[in-house]
């Protein structure tokens, strides 16, 4: 949890504190790379996910994500 915690709570956090600033883009980034390295790096990759699924929640909702 020392890489997924962080990583994953503060996009959330600033996704939540800008909602209504009218941002024009609220870009993240995640490792393609790391979720065909296997063993080992299962928190990283769930952080991952959690970013891509936020990006994909900010959509819906008519925010802006990259």
């Amino acid at each position: 949890m020392q890489v997924a915690g962080p990583k994953a709570l503060g996009a959330w956090w600033l996704s939540e504190l800008t909602a209504d600033m009218g941002l024009e883009a609220f870009v993240t980034i995640s490792s393609v790379s790391v979720r065909q390295a296997g063993t080992g790096m299962a928190t990283y990759t769930a952080a991952n996910a959690f970013l891509d699924s936020l990006v994909r929640y900010r959509r819906s909702i008519g925010l802006p994500g990259e």
